[in-house]
C-alpha cells in the first residue's frame, strides 16, 4: 500500500519504461504509428487521470495488488512478442512479421504456416491492454 502521489510517480516511470521497451523491441514504421497515435495518448490520459486523483485525494492509500495487474503484465508480454518487428514493404501491402516470428525463423530456419494469425494479433492485444489498464486504474483509484 502506497499513497496516491507515489503511485502516480511509479506509474509515470512504468509508462516511460514500457515505451522504451516497446520501441526497442519493435522499432518499425507500423509499430511506431501504433505507439505514437495509440499508446502515447493513452498513457498521457492515464497519467492525467492518476494526477487528477492524486490532486483530489492526496492522502488516499492505494493497494497496488489487484488481479487485473497480472493480466495486464501478461498481455503486455503477448503484445511485445506479436508486435511488428519486420515491416519491409508493408506500404505495398506486404504483411509485417511479428517479433516472435522474426526471431524463431532465424533460430529454426523454417516458416510455419500459422504465423499469419500471430502477426495479426498485435492490435487485438493492444486493445485488450488498453481495456485492462483502464479497468485496473478505475478499480484501484477509487475513493474508499
Amino acid at each position: 500500500m502506497i499513497n496516491t502521489r507515489k503511485f502516480t510517480i511509479f506509474f509515470i516511470l512504468y509508462c516511460l519504461l514500457s515505451l522504451v521497451i516497446f520501441l526497442g523491441v519493435a522499432f518499425t514504421g507500423l509499430a511506431g504509428l501504433a505507439y505514437m497515435f495509440i499508446i502515447i495518448p493513452f498513457y498521457l490520459c492515464c497519467v492525467l487521470y492518476c494526477a487528477n486523483f492524486t490532486a483530489k485525494y492526496q492522502h488516499q492509500v492505494v493497494i497496488i495488488s489487484h488481479p487485473s495487474l497480472y493480466l495486464i503484465l501478461t498481455n503486455q508480454i503477448l503484445m511485445l512478442v506479436t508486435s511488428p518487428a519486420d515491416c519491409y514493404g508493408w506500404h505495398q501491402g506486404r504483411n509485417c512479421h511479428s517479433f516472435l516470428q522474426v526471431h524463431l525463423e532465424n533460430t529454426l530456419h523454417q516458416s510455419p504456416t500459422f504465423w499469419e494469425a500471430i502477426n495479426r494479433m498485435f492490435f487485438v492485444f493492444l486493445l485488450l491492454y488498453i481495456v485492462l489498464m483502464m479497468v485496473y486504474l478505475k478499480k484501484i483509484l477509487q475513493k474508499r
